[in-house]
């Protein structure tokens, strides 16, 4: 998977928004960790209970120990044991992910052919800037998610597939969240 912020599944704990919630003794792990929980993520998550992963809201697929599509692909075919990769980072835009996928390690001669997830959600049209001038142009995006792509398929063993996960409509964030107040203080 490659992504931003959804697919590293990050996330503030709920019990941090409150001034009893806060606990020193787990903050510098989740921070070093940059609140990131690949392990309970949509794409690469391996836990498999509730208490281990609490904020995945998925508890129908965490009884049955499927939380992710890895998890899923693994009940298929054990041979998908272990092999995947969650290459999720916090604030991810298009540009940079052209460099973030020359990270992906397959070889094209010896591996079978692989499953990727590009996720990219929203960081090139949500930002902390009012108007769009910060936004990433269309023109840009699609240059960069079509170098992306051919750096995947030059990395990729024959038969891939790459699955793009549609980028969200920035209308419908802005419309619901403009004027919300951010669990930290400010306002989105």
């Amino acid at each position: 998977a490659i992504g931003d912020s959804a697919t590293a599944h990050f996330h503030l704990p709920p019990q941090w928004l409150s001034p009893n919630g806060w606990n020193l003794k787990a903050l510098l792990p989740n921070a070093m960790d940059e609140l990131d929980f690949p392990q309970c993520s949509w794409s690469t998550g391996h836990l498999n209970t509730t208490s281990q992963c609490p904020y995945a809201p998925r508890p129908k697929a965490l009884s049955k120990g499927l939380l992710s599509l890895a998890a899923r692909l693994r009940a298929r075919n054990l041979c998908n044991h272990r092999d995947f990769q969650n290459l999720g980072v916090n604030g991810m835009r298009s540009g940079p992910a052209v460099e973030l996928v020359k990270t992906v390690k397959r070889d094209q001669a010896l591996d079978h052919p692989a499953l990727v997830m590009f996720s990219l959600i929203g960081n090139d049209v949500c930002n902390g800037h009012p108007g769009t001038t910060h936004m990433t142009p269309p023109s840009s995006f699609r240059a960069s998610v079509e170098e992306a792509l051919s750096e995947l398929d030059a990395i990729l063993p024959n038969g891939s597939f790459v699955v793009m996960q549609g980028l969200v409509d920035g209308r419908v964030l802005f419309d619901t969240m403009h004027d919300q107040t951010h669990p930290l203080g400010p306002k989105y």
